[in-house]
């Protein structure tokens, strides 16, 4: 019989998942899923589209966007190319500032785009009816219409959205990424600070395994990043692939995550939002780090972080341990490090692994206790500050068996693989296995020596 907990279930409620599309190609290598399979909505925002006052925004005719279905998409957490941290401890300032930096297409219970990821209506934008209204939208306009043709939202949220794009100069497909910052929005300042930090670690941090940052540039009260387009993320990939990829597949994608997170870690800077969407595919199976809303800045390599992040399903156990609190008058902090990615590198490879999560906790404490059920009982020094925390009083977990990952993989994992993953999810951060220490591993060993 499955151990209880005494601890009362707060369900989340899920966010949909953005679905990114390219432009069909002849073929597929590898056995990743062909673009044309991952289509999305043609909606273009009413204000870039051709109006008689806006006569100089000119589509390119011998350049037509196509129709193609929808693609399925599964609901999880948070959605791709921004995040949304419903955190049950959030509330700190960074942590009020990481909310805002959702890009979401709602979805129906079919998958489709809910109301066909609409263009912007009447009430989303500003009118003729207010003629400075009208020259702020229409100079907007101009200045994207000069340089690129807006093709399609793919992704749309409450502070902005992402569009898909043609570069007028060379043709190519890009992303444009828009952030609406007004200034009598109380997350006004949260959200220009999200937004500026991205775009200063985007430039900071070129890699074959990052999203390439293109360009931004500010029209009023809108920040435009610039990306390269890539069409589908790892989850898309998962759902194309039920049952989970085949293992030369996970292998491929955590070797590029593992190299990518080595290439951050070595900048001083922690990723904290692991997850499929976060990840974006090429044809050819590459992997791309998307979304930096939620990465930080170590000033010292040895310095730790304490605010709250990271979506629950792939948070570390030493974010579980509660909010911070006060003891005789002093404000408790629990510190995290690079460790944190790891963690969720590990869940990651475990969802890969069969299509399943590994651990989908309702709430912060039910994530904590699905990771003992398998994991078992945290160390006596979390365990510690997890019983001191008040916001945690009363709260046992009645785990006396675990389920260990060997028992939770049998049959799909070999010994090496298995070595691997569990060095991914030690409980203790200070014994889970680093980036060049997953490089110099047997699992990942000769994939490193290859791409030298």
């Amino acid at each position: 019989m499955e151990e209880e907990m005494a601890v009362d279930h707060v369900p989340e409620e899920p966010a949909a998942d953005v679905v990114l599309e390219e432009e069909p190609h002849e073929s597929s290598a590898g056995g990743w899923p062909r673009a044309e399979d991952m289509a999305v909505d043609e909606s273009v925002p009413e204000e870039y589209v051709e109006e008689e006052h806006m006569a100089d925004i000119v589509r390119d005719e011998e350049f037509p966007y196509e129709r193609e279905e929808a693609a399925p998409a599964k609901q999880q957490e948070e959605g791709l190319m921004g995040s949304t941290a419903e955190d049950d401890y959030a509330s700190d300032s960074e942590s009020a500032m990481d909310e805002t930096s959702a890009f979401i297409v709602p979805t129906d219970e079919t998958g489709n785009n809910a109301a066909n990821a609409r263009s912007l209506s009447d009430s989303d934008v500003e009118t003729g009816d207010d003629n400075a209204a009208l020259q702020t939208r229409t100079a907007k306009s101009r200045v994207l219409s000069q340089r690129y043709e807006v093709l399609k939202i793919v992704g749309e949220g409450a502070y902005g959205l992402v569009m898909k794009c043609r570069r007028r100069k060379d043709n190519q497909y890009v992303a444009i990424k828009e952030f609406k910052i007004e200034d009598d929005d109380p997350d006004a300042d949260d959200v220009r600070r999200t937004s500026q930090r991205e775009v200063q670690l985007l430039k900071e941090l070129q890699h074959r395994h990052v999203v390439t940052f293109i360009e931004d540039f500010h029209v009023d009260d809108r920040l435009f990043i610039v990306m390269e387009f890539v069409p589908c993320n790892l989850l898309e990939v998962l759902e194309s692939h039920v049952g989970g990829l085949d293992r030369e597949m996970i292998r491929s994608v955590i070797f590029q995550l593992v190299s990518a997170m080595v290439f951050i870690h070595n900048k001083n800077i922690v990723y904290r939002d692991i997850k499929p969407e976060n990840l974006l595919v090429t044809d050819s199976g590459e992997i791309k780090l998307c979304d930096f809303g939620f990465a930080r800045h170590f000033s010292r390599p040895n310095e730790t972080l304490t605010d709250y992040v990271a979506t629950r399903w792939y948070r570390a156990p030493e974010l579980l341990l509660g909010p911070p609190w006060k003891e005789q008058g002093k404000q408790v902090s629990l510190p995290y490090g690079p460790a944190v990615d790891m963690w969720a590198i590990g869940c990651l490879m475990g969802e890969l692994v069969d299509g399943e999560p590994l651990f989908a906790g309702d709430s912060d404490i039910d994530q904590l206790y699905k990771i003992q059920k398998v994991q078992g009982a945290i160390p006596k020094h979390q365990w510690e500050l997890f019983s001191r925390n008040p916001n945690n009083t009363g709260i046992v977990f009645g785990v006396k068996e675990p389920l260990t990952l060997r028992r939770r993989y049998a049959g799909k994992l070999n010994d090496v693989e298995l070595d691997f993953l569990e060095g991914l999810l030690r409980l203790d951060p200070e014994t889970r296995l680093t980036g060049p220490q997953c490089l110099r591993h047997p699992y990942l060993k000769n994939l490193a020596s290859e791409d030298v």
